[in-house]
């Protein structure tokens, strides 16, 4: 990922899905977004855009068959009160769980405290209409329950697509399981609230009104075309892929696959060190519903986050509905903790544990201070690509920074340092004589000191300033690609001597006790805890977090922002074309820094330059 970021690649792996989403009682812009696809709002009035449904099975696929109307021609569902019925008394509905048959009377639908509905009354009378109770789960201050009309059997049923089965497979919680059982929804008869778009077609459903919805674009629909692989040449490449090699979605003759050019091997420990066998803390997957992370938000947000301003204007946030469609943040990087301790990482609490067996996986912890050795080869590399590699690595044995690998990043594991030497095979020397000069070893191509690095990080830092338009006025006075502010905050995230404390880096807590914590909002009325997700904090940028920048800045910089150290916007990089490959080709080891330069010129693209083949040697 460093190479991915520090080259401006192509950010290829975001998931081409929509997210699904709920904001019944979001007070945010989303919560308007989310109540405008499900509620028609006219003069302070309000009338449900969903319907009444059952689910029915019909071979591998799915329908809906309509609700016949409750009352008049086009309500299928009323509401009753959770007083008016005793369901120990009622027979369940097909075997589902939260319905029952039952028998009303209707009457006719009106707007109730603003809210369109037909209310039902439970009764035995000769007039009343059988019907199905369905109780949609609990909810404060709940009084009134869903009466549905019967299934219009005759119906062919409206389809619901196999995506939609899998996006709502993947949004089942464990709440709703415990109401409807294992399958959810997706039960013969089992009644059900859907959507229907303009074309008749079904949007999404649920088993309660104001269901989950997914979002109308996919997460990789907020790329720049020219940063995903299936809008641009398939034949374009950027510097991560063709150093480690790449598999496209796309199919294409030619240039589907692509093989890597480095090859690491594994790192074995210099000596023996101590683990130790703990069960660290859940670590759930993101949340890339949190919009207010993972999208660029207005900058007067950002400031009202960091000032504390209790009038934050959650009207002005964008979300993943938003229009115009608004900028991914790019690469999620973990802060450095020091000093972590194994009582910081590992779980003490007992009763999570008995309680959330299968969340949690036991570990074994290698000691701070190990060491392990390992080897990077590479072949056919061109100073750019080298260039790249080395720039990462160079980073990584600077005192004042660290790599992350292995798991429990987000808990301060896995902080390393790299240490590493440089040394270039001189192909053509190798191959013109068998023995060294003096003596009987074999000739290696091997210096016996290694190369200076320093003139192929230089080259690449030289090629992608020019790239990206960072030597170009007003940017001008940028001197090497570390001034630019893309990169800065890379380097604030592997920060290692300026890391901020472990305590102003931790997650948002959606229970945090004041009397422990610091937290960044205040308990509601009646409450001890307070959640910290609610107001939809933005988080600063990895520059204001670590001070190298004021509170006020554009808090993008990830995918949008490719500004210089005073945030001007940069020309985004255009790939060049590279030479099509022939079927087969010698792709010597790596040669010497003088061949490969001369070679540089020859390819349009320079981040593609070969050295040449060395010449036979003589006999």
């Amino acid at each position: 990922m460093l190479v991915e970021v520090a080259g401006y690649g192509k950010l290829d792996k975001v998931a081409d899905s929509q997210l699904i989403y709920r904001a019944v009682g979001d007070t945010s812009s989303l919560g308007n977004s989310y109540r405008e696809r499900l509620i028609l709002t006219e003069d302070n009035r309000y009338t449900p855009l969903v319907k009444a449904g059952y689910m029915k099975q019909f071979g591998s696929t799915w329908k809906i068959l309509p609700a016949k109307p409750i009352i008049g021609d086009n309500e299928s569902f009323a509401r009753i009160e959770k007083n008016d019925f005793d369901t120990s008394s009622l027979t369940t509905w097909h075997g589902s769980k939260n319905s029952y048959q039952i028998k009303v009377i209707v009457q006719q639908p009106d707007f109730h405290d603003h809210q369109w509905y037909a209310k039902a009354q439970s009764s035995e009378q000769e007039n009343a209409c059988s019907a199905v109770l369905v109780k949609t789960g609990s909810a404060p201050k709940k009084c009134r329950e869903f009466v549905f009309g019967m299934p219009h059997e005759q119906h062919d049923g409206i389809p619901i697509p196999d995506n939609l089965k899998q996006d709502y497979e993947r949004q089942i919680t464990d709440d709703q399981k415990k109401l409807l059982g294992n399958d959810c929804a997706l039960q013969n008869m089992q009644p059900v609230f859907y959507l229907l778009d303009e074309d008749g077609k079904v949007v999404f459903f649920g088993h309660a009104m104001m269901f989950r919805l997914p979002y109308e674009t996919s997460l990789r629909e907020f790329l720049p075309d020219y940063l995903k692989s299936e809008t641009s040449d398939p034949q374009y490449v950027d510097l991560a892929e063709s150093l480690f090699g790449h598999v496209r979605d796309r199919k294409s003759d030619d240039s589907q696959v692509s093989k890597g050019r480095l090859s690491i091997t594994d790192a074995i420990c210099t000596r023996e060190t101590p683990t130790k066998k703990i069960k660290p803390k859940i670590l759930g997957s993101p949340k890339p519903t949190t919009f207010q992370h993972y999208l660029v938000q207005p900058e007067e947000l950002v400031q009202a986050r960091n000032t504390g301003n209790p009038n934050l204007n959650k009207k002005v946030l964008k979300h993943y509905a938003s229009n115009p469609k608004p900028i991914l943040r790019g690469h999620k990087f973990y802060w450095h903790k020091h000093s972590i301790i194994t009582d910081q990482i590992k779980e003490s609490d007992i009763g999570r544990l008995h309680k959330s067996k299968s969340q949690y996986t036991e570990i074994q912890l290698i000691e701070s201070g190990a060491e392990f050795k390992f080897t990077i080869r590479f072949e056919n590399l061109s100073d750019i690509e080298l260039g790249a590699l080395l720039w990462v690595l160079d980073l990584a044995q600077d005192e004042k920074y660290r790599l992350s690998l292995g798991m429990g990043k987000p808990l301060g594991m896995g902080a390393v340092k790299i240490e590493h030497q440089l040394y270039l095979n001189q192909r053509q020397q190798r191959y013109q004589q068998l023995f060294e000069k003096e003596g009987s070893d074999w000739l290696t191509g091997y210096a016996a000191e290694p190369n200076s690095p320093q003139p192929y990080i230089d080259s690449f830092d030289q090629h992608i300033c020019g790239k990206i338009g960072a030597t170009e006025a007003p940017l001008k006075d940028v001197r090497s690609l570390k001034d630019v502010r893309r990169i800065k905050m890379l380097l604030a995230m592997l920060s290692w001597d300026k890391a901020p404390p472990a305590e102003e880096t931790r997650y948002l807590e959606i229970e945090c006790d004041p009397k422990k914590t610091k937290c960044i909002a205040e308990p509601k009325k009646g409450k001890d805890t307070a959640n910290e997700y609610a107001e939809r904090p933005v988080l600063p940028t990895p520059l204001q977090v670590i001070g190298w920048e004021c509170q006020s800045g554009d808090n993008g910089g990830g995918g949008g922002d490719r500004g210089g150290g005073g945030g001007s916007s940069l020309t985004e990089p255009k790939p060049e074309k590279p030479r099509k490959r022939s079927g087969k080709r010698d792709r010597p080891h790596r040669s010497n820094p003088s061949a490969n330069k001369s070679s540089a010129g020859e390819n349009p693209n320079p981040v593609l330059a070969r050295p040449p083949k060395p010449p036979k040697p003589k006999r």
